[in-house]
């Protein structure tokens, strides 16, 4: 009777002992947990990898990071080489303005201001006099769309572009050596630079006359005009790479867990809200994301649960419109049976206040 009211005693208090050692365990394990995710997020956006902009130094430095930490970890390499998937970013077509040049009577334009080249434009030059309102061979052209917009505006189908090209394809067959494109009517004509347009080139320069050019060098439609033209547009690539890495427990399926680690640089590609200039260091978009992603795999690999296997995605290439992940998708570096997926993106912010967001819940009937 003594043992059983000795154990009766003892059970409870082994219990709470129990209790604490587990409560002191993962008061450590949390400790350690947010020391490595402020580890992470501090490196990853600090200037000196200056926004992690696609395709730079910078976000070069932070796929090594990532990569150095997948290997810490232990994770298996899935990327194409190592933990690394490089892929390509097509910048489209450029121009710039030391290889741009367009004078009128020896004044030169300002590119973009006063004008700019089409991008079916062909990389070449012209010179001569010229009249907005005679053509004559062996000399730059003009055309005003004035005319085709108002012959077209009640024309849903119409394509001020193709209409472009074909005056181009007509100049250059009846002895003209440029096109210069202007409007002078109030109609909108939706004249724009695409530097994604994959149409032929022209054989000929093909630049459009902004409102300011007009008005600032060609006020006079009757005058005679010297113009020297030259257009180059360059082809531009930039490199990227998806950081990739996996955890076999040899699970039938696959849970893939993902974060993009790039961000806007100096603001170079136009998507940032306050501007050039100066560092984005994208703390929590997405470094939190990315030290998340990190954090997961460490924890995971430590984990008891092997009822799913774990590969680790870090993207690039997100801000510029979802390239990595797309990229993956087509070229996957490894096959395994995916489960689901969770992606983290912007995750450093929430407290009880806040609302945490989740998307693509559709995509699955079970959630």
């Amino acid at each position: 009777m003594k043992k059983l009211l000795l154990i009766i005693v003892l059970v409870p208090a082994l219990t709470l002992a129990q209790n604490r050692k587990e409560r002191k365990a993962q008061e450590k394990n949390d400790k350690i947990t947010v020391a490595n995710l402020k580890t992470h997020i501090q490196y990853l956006s600090d200037d000196k990898l200056e926004g992690r902009r696609t395709g730079t130094q910078g976000e070069l430095l932070a796929m090594q990071y990532i990569a150095g930490q997948f290997q810490k970890i232990g994770l298996q390499q899935k990327g194409t080489n190592g933990y690394i998937q490089e892929f390509e970013i097509n910048e489209g077509k450029k121009f710039a303005d030391t290889d741009n040049i367009f004078t009128v009577n020896g004044k030169k334009l300002e590119l973009k201001k006063d004008y700019y080249p089409l991008s079916f434009s062909a990389n070449a030059s012209s010179e001569g006099s010229a009249s907005m309102a005679l053509r004559e061979k062996g000399g730059p052209w003009f055309f005003d769309v004035k005319y085709v917009l108002d012959d077209n505006r009640n024309n849903l189908h119409f394509d001020i572009n193709e209409a472009i090209i074909q005056e181009a394809k007509l100049t250059k067959e009846k002895g003209g050596t440029a096109l210069i494109i202007f409007n002078s009517s109030q109609l909108v004509d939706n004249i724009q630079y695409n530097k994604n347009d994959t149409t032929s080139s022209a054989m000929i320069p093909v630049v459009y006359l902004t409102k300011d050019g007009i008005q600032n060098f060609f006020s006079d439609a009757t005058d005679t005009y010297d113009i020297k033209l030259q257009v180059s547009l360059t082809h531009e690539t930039r490199k990227a790479r998806n950081v990739i890495g996996y955890l076999n427990f040899n699970a039938p399926t696959t849970v893939i867990i993902g974060a993009h680690y790039d961000h806007l640089g100096y603001g170079e590609d136009n998507n940032s809200l306050d501007g050039k200039g100066k560092i984005h260091n994208g703390a929590d978009d997405n470094a939190s994301g990315t030290a998340a992603l990190i954090e997961l795999a460490r924890i995971l690999e430590k984990t008891k649960a092997h009822n799913n296997n774990y590969l680790f995605i870090a993207f690039s290439g997100e801000e510029l419109g979802l390239f990595g992940s797309k990229y993956w998708l087509e070229h996957p570096s490894t096959n395994v049976v995916p489960n689901y997926m969770i992606n983290m993106d912007i995750v450093g912010r929430y407290d009880s206040s806040r609302k945490l967001i989740i998307g693509g819940y559709g995509t699955s009937p079970v959630w």
